[in-house]
């Protein structure tokens, strides 16, 4: 369901199908790209705080794709898609 927050989230068509895929490749490439660096996660707090708000982001991503499109639901699930898409530009950058 959070996938379909985030394509909800775009009013352009074509752009929400962009963000949905680059959702999912931004997940699969943490994969490879943070190998070297997980051993200093466990010890650095910001990496912490943002892990947390990046679960978060998921979570009520997760729970505003079940909900209608309505006021609040809409602009709600529009800020965390923003947010979720900030903290993958971030954690790199620790």
């Amino acid at each position: 369901l959070f996938a379909y927050a985030i394509l909800r989230s775009i009013p352009n068509k074509l752009g929400g199908v962009i963000a949905l895929v680059m959702s999912i490749v931004i997940i699969l490439s943490f994969s490879f790209t943070m190998n070297n660096k997980m051993s200093s996660f466990y010890f650095n707090i910001l990496f912490k705080i943002m892990f947390w708000i990046l679960i978060n982001c998921f979570i009520m991503l997760t729970y505003l794709g079940a909900m209608p499109i309505e006021y609040p639901y809409e602009t709600m699930s529009k800020i965390v898609t923003v947010v979720y898409f900030m903290m993958f530009i971030l954690i790199p950058l620790i």
